[in-house]
């Protein structure tokens, strides 16, 4: 469940921006994501060879279609471990606000000692090893889940906010939100080809999108929407560390499992392309 988590936190505020009606966006964006998931396997269960997107990319528009396919997903990619990277900086240096580096200073040091304690599981290239570390994802995104229910409803908190039907003016901002949600498609060959039995693969995916789904993000988001409401949604109401938090879409926790795996792709696919082209 690779991309369980990447947009947990920002799930209420994307709801408070387009209204309840938009949590039709997001039912048909996992939706939409889920039928490619199932496409994409039918396209590696044609070819035994096909066992990446540039290979994808090389069986439709032969060798320049397997470059461009290469070249935006690693980039994509790259960005995304980037951008999680400098969240853990910012993260961490706001959760340990007396820890320095004399040579870098708080936030650098941070992704630099974060990219160090990262960087052996990248050597991984077996996904059922990796598989242990991610369940620590699926267990931080519950502990941040069952955290949100308590301060509502222990921490005095409650759930009386109402809220809008719709808000047309916020909706390309939920949009975008809801599909960073899912947007682990580049690592779905690299779980497909390390399944031992990868028949179930289409058994285990829609139980994914619908754990992630009604289970994570849907919960998420009615509760924090029903807890802040349209108005307390903005950012600038939030402490440093939970807007921050809020708006690059991410946790400390689970960060590190969407890099392990975009680094492994990344590399592979660098190599497989550096193979190919020479």
């Amino acid at each position: 469940m690779v991309f369980l988590g990447l947009g947990i936190l920002s799930i209420p505020y994307a709801l408070a921006s387009g209204g309840w009606l938009s949590l039709i966006l997001l039912f048909v964006i996992a939706s939409s994501t889920f039928y490619t998931g199932m496409l994409i396997q039918r396209c590696m269960d044609t070819d035994p060879t096909i066992r990446s997107y540039p290979d994808i990319g090389n069986r439709a528009f032969g060798k320049t279609g397997k470059a461009i396919v290469t070249l935006t997903m690693d980039i994509e990619l790259y960005l995304v471990a980037t951008g999680f990277l400098i969240l853990e900086g910012d993260n961490l240096s706001n959760l340990f606000p007396h820890m320095d580096f004399e040579v870098l200073g708080a936030k650098s040091g941070f992704i630099v000692l974060v990219a160090l304690v990262i960087l052996p599981t990248s050597w991984l290239d077996n996904m059922s090893i990796l598989s242990y570390i991610s369940a620590s994802g699926v267990l931080a995104s519950i502990i941040i889940l069952g955290s949100v229910i308590w301060a509502g409803a222990v921490d005095c908190i409650g759930f009386q906010e109402k809220g809008e039907l719709v808000n047309w003016n916020g909706i390309p901002i939920a949009i975008s939100l809801y599909a960073f949600c899912y947007c682990a498609h580049p690592v779905f060959p690299t779980l497909y080809t390390s399944m031992r039995n990868q028949s179930q693969f289409s058994k285990v995916l829609p139980l994914c999108f619908v754990y992630s789904y009604l289970l994570i993000d849907g919960i998420m988001g009615v509760i924090g929407y029903l807890m802040f409401g349209s108005k307390h949604c903005n950012c600038s109401h939030l402490p440093s560390l939970f807007r921050e938090s809020y708006v690059t879409r991410g946790s400390p926790l689970k960060c590190h499992n969407f890099d392990n795996n975009t680094m492994l792709v990344l590399l592979e696919d660098l190599g497989n392309l550096q193979e190919n082209w020479s």
